[in-house]
Order: structure tokens, then C-alpha cells, then sequence
């Protein structure tokens, strides 16, 4: 009767921890979201004066984002930043961009900055979209104009978005193939949970890749530890052309494209030369 007990108490706290059960468990590890201070105003980057936005998605959360309209610009990126901080904190990346002449729209996700509510899978997908919504809909911005970024999880996060709407291209930095392939990486008991106890959606990059067909940056840190340069080979593989891998051998996680700033410029002008051509 013990062992039955014990064996009953072991298959209750395997389900209780399994992902697709346990956000409380699962939430912190994943994310860490900032506060926005000085009351969300946006600030001057690249001589662009950032213009703050406030929407509200289907669900009734509200998101809060920066927009840098770059003049007579064809082409907007929608920046999707990765799990820690804000989108202040991610300023660099519309640094990076508005050299290029393009316009920046950063968004923050639900529990990030600005933003209400709490972030998991779900929510931060379906972020995306309303972000994407909003430039399409409210801005009325042609959907050949907007440029998918992603920086680690956001990654992942613009390449489920391109499968579910439509982009001219998509660049994808420091992320992860699949989020259950990083998880078991990084976290090896959870290879005792198979796929169906991982939650929707699964956030599989190469998955995604199989259904794009949009020109494609893929841009990775060798000596990236957070997330190991083979991801970015498995999204390359995935990937349709045309497509490109571009690596940075002193690059690490965060601070990929400030590694090498200037092989970096050089790598996104011939992208975007590509896809102006397209």
C-alpha cells in the first residue's frame, strides 16, 4: 500500500510540473520582465523622436509600444525583443535599425513595461499578432512594408508570427530552434516529459520555417552559451532561400549585433538591398 501511495504521489507531481500544467513553475524561469519608468515616454534615438502607443488586443490587455517613424521610409520593422527587461532596455536594437533608414516599432509584452497583464505562450503570441494588427490596421501600413525582427525568444515569436500573417521578411537573432529542444538543454528533467505536455504554442522555430517563404536573416554569436550556435544552423537548414546565415566569431548572446557592429551594418544593408529587390 506505501509503494502504491508513493507511486501515486510521484505521477501527481509529474503532472503537476509538467510545462504544459505548471506556468507558476515555469513562468519565472522563462520570463523576466522590467517596469517602464518615466511614465512610458519615448525617447529620441538616432535623431528619431519615438512616439508612445497604447492598444488594446481581442482580450482585453492592454500594450504599450514605441514607435520610430523614420521619414519617407518604405519599410517598418516590428521589433519582438527577448524575455528580459523592456523595451528601453532593448533600445539598442531600434539604434541598430534606424541607421538603416527604416522605422522601428517596438512592443512591449503582457507584463513588460507598460503592458498589462501576465506573460506565457499564449499570451506573447497572440501579442505579436495585435502588434502586427495595429501597424497593419491603425497605421495602415501595407503588410509588404513590415519587416519581422526577433531577438532570442522574440525569435521564435516573429517566426510563429510570420506563419500566421503576412511579411515581406524576417530576421532572426540569437534564437532558439524549438523552446522544448532549448528547455531540455537547459533544463534536463523536463526530457522526461514528452510533447504533449509541453504547452501551445510550442514556439518551434523550424517548424515555422517549413511554412515561410519570405527572405530570411538569421543572425547568431559563436560564442553565444544562453542559446548554442546550432540553433541557428537548424533555423538556417529549415529555412527556404533566399536565406542567409550571418555569425559573429566574438558575439555573444545579448550583444550579438554590438559585437561586431560593422560586419553587422554591412550584413542587414545587403539584406534589406536583397528584399527591395524582391
Amino acid at each position: 500500500m506505501n509503494w502504491l501511495l508513493i507511486i501515486m504521489l510521484l505521477a501527481a507531481i509529474y503532472l503537476l510540473l509538467a510545462p504544459r500544467f505548471a506556468a507558476w513553475f515555469y513562468r519565472p524561469l522563462l520570463f523576466h520582465p522590467e517596469p517602464l519608468h518615466n511614465n512610458s515616454e519615448a525617447p529620441v534615438i538616432e535623431g528619431i523622436q519615438g512616439e508612445s502607443i497604447n492598444f488594446t488586443q481581442a482580450d482585453g490587455h492592454k500594450l504599450h509600444a514605441w514607435y520610430f517613424e523614420y521619414p519617407q521610409t518604405e519599410y517598418t520593422v516590428l521589433v519582438s525583443h527577448g524575455n528580459r527587461g523592456n523595451i528601453a532596455t532593448h533600445d539598442y536594437l531600434a539604434a541598430a535599425l534606424l541607421k538603416h533608414g527604416v522605422s522601428v516599432f517596438m512592443y512591449d509584452y503582457c507584463g513588460y513595461g507598460a503592458s498589462s497583464g501576465l506573460p506565457d505562450l499564449s499570451t506573447i503570441t497572440s501579442n505579436a499578432e495585435s502588434a502586427y494588427d495595429y501597424l497593419v490596421r491603425e497605421r495602415k501600413l501595407p503588410p509588404d512594408k513590415v519587416i519581422l525582427y526577433g531577438e532570442s525568444l522574440g525569435a521564435a515569436v516573429s517566426a510563429h508570427l510570420a506563419t500566421v500573417r503576412e511579411a515581406k521578411a524576417i530576421i532572426f537573432q540569437s534564437g532558439f530552434s524549438s523552446l522544448r529542444k532549448i528547455a531540455r538543454e537547459k533544463m534536463p528533467f523536463v526530457a522526461l516529459y514528452p510533447k504533449v505536455f509541453f504547452p501551445n504554442p510550442p514556439l518551434d522555430a523550424v517548424k515555422s520555417f517549413e511554412n515561410i517563404r519570405i527572405p530570411v536573416l538569421v543572425v547568431h554569436g559563436l560564442q553565444d552559451m544562453l542559446v548554442p550556435f546550432h540553433h541557428a544552423q537548424a533555423v538556417f537548414a529549415a529555412a527556404a532561400e533566399p536565406k542567409q546565415l550571418v555569425y559573429f566569431e566574438t558575439g555573444a548572446h545579448r550583444d550579438c549585433i554590438l559585437a561586431e557592429t560593422d560586419r553587422f551594418n554591412a550584413a542587414l544593408r545587403e539584406f534589406l538591398k536583397t528584399i527591395d529587390g524582391i
